[in-house]
């Protein structure tokens, strides 16, 4: 179970670093948003790294497992897209956050 729960806080950091992010964005605090950044880059390649090592040890890549693996991909790649399009403060930022 050591896995999961390593994959879990990982979750758990990137969701809270993504928030913060933002928030420091909005309150125009660029440097300390673009060090948050780099922190949620490196927690998409590790919660990346769990998941496959999960999906590979337990799910043998099959079955439901895998679809959930492709939409947390998916989730993660939106990620990074609201906070590089917040960060160029394009118009259609606020679009992208709610797609």
């Amino acid at each position: 179970m050591a896995p999961l729960h390593i994959h879990v806080t990982l979750w758990t950091l990137l969701i809270i670093s993504f928030v913060v992010s933002l928030i420091l964005h909005r309150a125009g605090k660029a440097k300390g948003q673009k060090i948050l950044h780099m922190v949620a880059r490196l927690l998409y390649l590790l919660v990346l790294v769990s998941g496959l090592h999960m999906l590979a040890a337990w799910y043998h890549f099959q079955g439901a497992a895998l679809i959930k693996g492709i939409a947390g991909v998916l989730v993660l790649v939106g990620m990074e897209m609201v906070l590089v399009r917040t960060e160029k403060e394009s118009v259609q930022a606020l679009l992208g956050q709610f797609l």
